[in-house]
């Protein structure tokens, strides 16, 4: 006959899937900050976009908090950014235009999210097709709310 061990409480030990899910919420605390950004901005996602197609869709979640601003880099190849769309977590959406070419290394500027904080359910990056092809890198990095402003 096998036992199902007690907690404390005298019900069945549930409290390794809680504490299993408490800290699978917590680890997103723990995510890539980058301090040539300043204070408050982490790494939300990493995509490697197809430059022969016309977009990519990087999944962020409300796991990694809530956010107030955007900054897009390209890690390894420059690619002409047209916009940005944003779909948030009640199902709206915002387009932020950048129409610009991001060199190998830089970033866009840093975009301010409409409403104070929002939390954010995927980013779709949209960007010009190049004739050569290929593929480059983009990071996604967000700015937390309740961050202090440099």
């Amino acid at each position: 006959m096998t036992q199902t061990p007690i907690n404390s409480l005298g019900s069945p030990a549930k409290i390794h899937r809680r504490g299993f899910i408490a800290l699978v919420a917590a680890f997103p605390l723990a995510a890539r900050a980058d301090s040539s950004l300043g204070e408050g901005w982490i790494l939300l996602g990493e995509s490697r976009v197809n430059l022969i197609k016309n977009f990519s869709i990087v999944p962020v979640t409300l796991a990694k908090g809530l956010f107030t601003g955007l900054v897009v880099e390209a890690v390894d190849k420059p690619i002409f950014i047209e916009s940005i769309e944003v779909t948030f977590t009640n199902g709206e959406t915002s387009e932020l235009r950048v129409r610009s070419i991001i060199a190998a290394g830089s970033r866009t500027r840093k975009m301010l999210l409409p409403g104070l904080v929002r939390g954010i359910r995927t980013v779709k990056i949209i960007y010009k097709r190049i004739p050569t092809g290929g593929s480059a890198t983009v990071r996604i990095y967000g700015r937390r709310s309740g961050a202090r402003s440099r």
